[in-house]
């Protein structure tokens, strides 16, 4: 469970629950969209939790996700897709995903994901942001082991936005201020080089004077970890 100071002493999904009862719904181009049935006997969350995932993970969240958050959390689920082969692919993506959500709490599940996402902060709005197995762009090393754990990707796309940020002149510098928003980091592939890179992630966005307090990571132990453990982590955030 993450302790955070708050000028609005709001956890992130009531942030983004007070902002989405202020917004009108707006059409959106995704993959899955659930909410939580009118006879639930759950208290409904008017807050939206997006998830988007890397290929190289062998289990999907999604089925978790739709399930869970909606019929016993109370939240409003999506889920989208993002098929890009660079980094600016991927942003475009997104922001025609969630551009018109109110304030959507992102989960951003593997590296690439995560670092689309820490982008994508730079200029638009998010009520939180959850990275999993996240990295900043100067990981070279971690890029060289995913692009090796990214063989079985069958459309070779994810191999390729790998490669572009391996061969990249002048990569791009992530101009996000730390502090910018709530974020929530989860490990889960476990090896040393993804471990660090997590703790980097964490440390980068971190603003030891900002309203959020420090950012821990939290080690979920396996890549085939139940997404229940994820979806504790986020709703007790």
């Amino acid at each position: 469970m993450v302790v955070l100071r708050r000028l609005s002493h709001l956890c992130p999904l009531q942030f983004a629950s007070k902002r989405l009862m202020l917004g009108m719904r707006m059409r959106l181009v995704m993959t899955e969209s659930v909410e939580p049935l009118a006879t639930s006997t759950v208290r409904e969350r008017p807050c939206e939790v997006v998830l988007a995932q890397d290929v190289i993970y062998d289990s999907c969240w999604q089925q978790s996700f739709s399930r869970i958050l909606p019929h016993e959390r109370g939240l409003h689920y999506c889920g989208i897709s993002v098929d890009c082969k660079n980094l600016q692919g991927g942003l475009d993506v997104l922001k025609e995903d969630l551009l018109e959500l109110p304030n959507p709490v992102l989960v951003a599940r593997g590296p690439l994901m995560s670092l689309i996402a820490q982008y994508y902060l730079e200029s638009l709005p998010l009520a939180g942001l959850v990275l999993v197995d996240p990295i900043l762009i100067h990981h070279v090393d971690v890029l060289k082991e995913l692009k090796t754990r990214l063989r079985g990707d069958r459309t070779g796309i994810q191999r390729e936005f790998v490669n572009e940020l391996l061969t990249a002149t002048r990569p791009r510098p992530l101009k996000l201020e730390p502090g910018a928003v709530p974020i929530l980091v989860l490990q889960s592939i476990q090896d040393d080089i993804f471990r660090q890179a997590s703790h980097d992630v964490a440390h980068r966005h971190w603003d030891p004077d900002g309203a959020f307090g420090e950012i821990p990571v939290h080690d979920l132990m396996s890549t085939e970890c139940d997404a229940t453990v994820a979806i504790d982590l986020l709703t007790e955030w």
